[in-house]
């Protein structure tokens, strides 16, 4: 553990405000803050509340702090990572009274919450406990594992916000499976379980990508070490045509009469009903796909590229995990036919650069061409 050299209280309160950031004072060995209206009060209305056995709160103004319950789970969120520590000289990392994480981040996105696993908060409303406050309940304190006297907190990027969300919202919906089948997560049947379950799931409509990110959820709190198998059970799983994927049988063969509790919750969840909304193409999702409008057959349909493998297809409306994608129906132009197929263009560049060259003339040198054919691009 690293710890700035604040040896009371009030150092620690000093070291957070020279880092730009807002304490604010908490009930002693509480989580509770001292003060009412504490998200409109000033700095100098905050300070001069504290105690010297109060506990110390961090007010995020202009943060996001992802707070693990169930530690491990860090690592699905930050996959790159091969310890904590290795992520904690990247960004603040606390380890809280009770044995989890609290991941700091510089900007702001929506506060999430998924009861037990991990809680997204953001923003001037809310408040985490800091170092060096006590926890109310074990009574241990809170510690940086990072060295925050040398380190910065980490940019919150949109790629990171689109990838935290998407993570956290299949949290959300997945975690009846995960509380119950973390207990049946043992070897011997790790392999079986991890392919019933995608093709359970898979028949319900979790995509591929929503089963990767419970399955790795699942390895990370049971500490499977052989996590890249269970993925290879997902891959085996989405390749096979869904006629030849075993649902809920599958699962009952595997665990037997106790998967009438794995799967109760998510049987008996209502069906959300998804936001619908129209499309006029030139759109990219929060999963890389890129949408365009066609014509095809003399009706105007959405185009679908996926880059990542080069799928391409047409389709009347597309549903996402979030939203059904209509085409917008009433388009004042010609729409181009769907094409073939994908490849990328040796001759792209030169022929849009020729075409600008013969209607532009006198650049003040050849680059200017280039430079012109980029902003095309």
């Amino acid at each position: 553990m690293t710890q700035a050299r604040c040896f009371d209280i009030f150092d620690w309160i000093g070291f957070y405000l020279d880092r730009g950031l807002t304490p604010v004072p908490l009930e002693p060995k509480s989580k509770k803050p001292k003060i009412a209206r504490w998200p409109d009060r000033t700095q100098h209305e905050l300070l001069k509340e504290f105690k010297s056995d109060d506990n110390i709160g961090i007010r995020l103004d202009g943060l996001t702090v992802l707070d693990f319950d169930e530690p491990e789970l860090w690592r699905v969120f930050f996959p790159k990572a091969k310890s904590i520590e290795e992520l904690a000289a990247y960004t603040w990392i606390a380890r809280t009274g009770s044995g989890g994480y609290h991941i700091y981040l510089r900007g702001e996105m929506q506060s999430m919450k998924c009861e037990g696993l991990i809680d997204i908060k953001s923003g001037r409303g809310h408040q985490v406990v800091a170092p060096p406050s006590v926890h109310p309940e074990t009574g241990r304190r809170y510690e940086w594992i990072t060295n925050v006297e040398k380190t910065e907190i980490a940019e919150l990027t949109k790629m990171m916000v689109r990838r935290i969300r998407r993570i956290a919202e299949t949290l959300m919906e997945a975690k009846p499976i995960i509380t119950e089948i973390i207990d049946h997560w043992k070897k011997g049947v790790r392999h079986n379980l991890a392919l019933s379950l995608a093709g359970w799931l898979r028949k319900r409509g979790f995509s591929k990508q929503k089963m990767e990110i419970v399955i790795e959820a699942i390895t990370a709190i049971t500490g499977d070490e052989e996590f890249k198998d269970r993925l290879r059970a997902v891959e085996d799983t989405y390749r096979k045509p869904l006629e030849r994927v075993k649902g809920i049988s599958g699962l009952f063969e595997v665990v037997g009469e106790e998967a009438k509790e794995i799967v109760k919750e998510m049987e008996e969840k209502p069906a959300e009903k998804k936001k619908r909304r129209y499309t006029v193409g030139n759109e990219v999702l929060d999963d890389g796909r890129v949408l365009e409008l066609v014509e095809e057959d003399g009706e105007i349909k959405i185009l679908v590229y996926n880059p990542l493998n080069g799928e391409l297809f047409t389709t009347n409306e597309l549903e996402t995990e979030q939203e059904v994608i209509r085409p917008y129906p009433n388009i004042p132009f010609p729409l181009p036919c769907k094409p073939y197929r994908i490849d990328e263009d040796p001759t792209l560049w030169e022929e849009t650069k020729n075409l600008i060259m013969e209607y532009y003339d006198n650049p003040r040198s050849d680059e200017a061409y280039d430079v012109m054919t980029a902003a095309v691009a």
